[in-house]
């Protein structure tokens, strides 16, 4: 019996698919129910709301308070933008036939494109970019030595439709003339930018620890070759030091690697852990207490929590003789209290 319930689980049009499926449709119709039940809203809510709430036509009065208060918008990195965002920016400004004038101005890359798991998709970039009047091409890279945008350009102008999609093209980098002489030399000859490492013969387990292990030995070498050298803007040379290297990772879980590997070869490493959330900062605490005294002034322990951040100061020697100060005691709940109104 077991067996044909596998078969007909992972076999048959693979069933395991279509009851996922309808779990999903389940799970999203149900959340939307609790919400409404519990008056709760989401950040993704308040974008499809919004949307839908411009789309009534008695809402124009709305719409142009909008447009009057803020003529002019500018939206960086546009290429993350969601199509319900982008039908907002589309009513309020770019299908504007009122007597306010406005204008948008949208910046961005397709080719940056990362947050498709919260619904940007470049298509929705690419129909935007259909639908303006203006379209400029910011074709200078300010930040990278000459060499570095020479084998940029190398790279992806090798093969035609480098990026699939036909309408997403790369525009060649011109550098900043300041830039020009800005390299690393070996030996008084340039030290090519982009280099690519094969490893032959490696399972796909330990390509990560060779890897690391690859650019602790590079690293170690080029700190100890005294005839590899920076040449700077102003054609000073200098050794390189530890702080001119960057090591990108794609997951935390190579982090933990490099950090192995690195240690093993006593290199000293500072590394920023993408898990790492404001959340779990001392100002966000901090600010988490200053708001439940506001929400509830009249809690000694909530006072006490407020008076101990580092906003006002309070150490645990003071704070008693304060707070058992009626006087103190009650200016300050009137003063939360006024925070509260605020």
């Amino acid at each position: 019996m077991f067996y044909y319930i596998d078969f007909l689980l992972f076999k048959i049009n693979n069933l395991y698919n279509y009851i996922l499926l309808d779990c999903l449709k389940f799970i999203k119709i149900n959340i939307k129910l609790k919400k409404d039940e519990e008056s709760l809203i989401s950040f993704n809510d308040l974008i499809t709301k919004f949307n839908v709430f411009l789309k009534d036509k008695n809402n124009i009065i709305f719409i142009n308070h909008i447009r009057k208060i803020f003529p002019v918008a500018l939206i960086d990195e546009f290429q993350d933008t969601d199509i319900n965002q982008y039908y907002i920016f589309n009513k309020i400004y770019i299908r504007n036939k009122s007597e306010i004038k406005t204008k948008i101005i949208l910046i961005g890359d397709p080719k940056q494109l990362i947050y498709s798991f919260r619904g940007a998709n470049v298509f929705s970039y690419m129909y935007a970019k259909n639908n303006v009047d203006y379209i400029y091409t910011y074709n200078i890279n300010w930040r990278s030595s000459y060499i570095l945008n020479k084998s940029i350009n190398y790279i992806f102008t090798r093969i035609k439709n480098f990026f699939l999609y036909k309408k997403i093209f790369y525009v060649k980098l011109k550098s900043n003339i300041n830039n020009k002489k800005l390299c690393i030399k070996k030996n008084k000859l340039i030290d090519y930018s982009i280099k690519c490492h094969i490893f032959d013969n490696i399972s796909y387990n330990n390509i990560k620890y060779n890897l690391a292990k690859y650019c602790a030995i590079k690293l170690i070498k080029s700190l100890n070759d005294k005839n590899k050298y920076i040449l700077d803007k102003n054609n000073n040379k200098r050794n390189l030091i530890f702080s001119d290297f960057c090591i990108l990772v794609y997951s935390n879980s190579d982090i933990k690697i490099i950090l192995d590997v690195f240690n093993s070869f006593n290199l000293p490493i500072y590394h920023i852990d993408i898990k790492d959330s404001i959340f779990n900062s001392s100002e966000s605490k901090d600010i988490i207490y200053i708001l439940k005294c506001i929400l509830f002034p009249t809690s000694k322990i909530n006072i006490k929590n407020m008076l101990l951040t580092y906003l006002f100061g309070y150490n645990i020697f003071n704070i008693n003789n304060y707070i058992n100060n009626n006087f103190n005691l009650n200016n300050f709940i009137e003063e939360v209290y006024f925070y509260y109104d605020l």
